[in-house]
């Protein structure tokens, strides 16, 4: 299935004569590729520890705000209310485009 769709972008391109700018053939973006696949390592390194890092943060910041809630009346008058609509917004967002289940 990938070779036949690889064979159609190759030769579609060619045929069809696409300007490269636009789609260039898949040997020259395998070409390109295997050029700069240092570069390319770098960047999906970085993108990784991003990934990382910011998952950190997420649960870091989560596990705060839960203690907060949790420790201090204030901070449960005030940040759980927020806490539940976003969630609930989260919900909606999510499910909008779901026809709703009918008994």
């Amino acid at each position: 299935m990938f070779a036949a769709l690889a064979l159609l972008w190759e030769f579609g391109v060619r045929i069809l004569r696409v300007k490269p700018y636009l789609l260039p053939p898949l040997s020259a973006v395998l070409e390109s590729a295997w050029t700069h696949r240092f570069a390319l390592l770098d960047h999906a390194l970085t993108t990784a520890w991003e990934i990382i890092l910011g998952y950190a943060a997420s649960i870091i910041g989560g596990v705060l705000i839960s203690v907060a809630i949790f420790l201090w009346p204030l901070a449960n008058r005030t940040l759980y209310p927020l806490v539940v609509r976003s969630i609930h917004w989260w919900c909606c967002f999510r499910d909008c485009r779901r026809s709703p289940s009918r008994p």
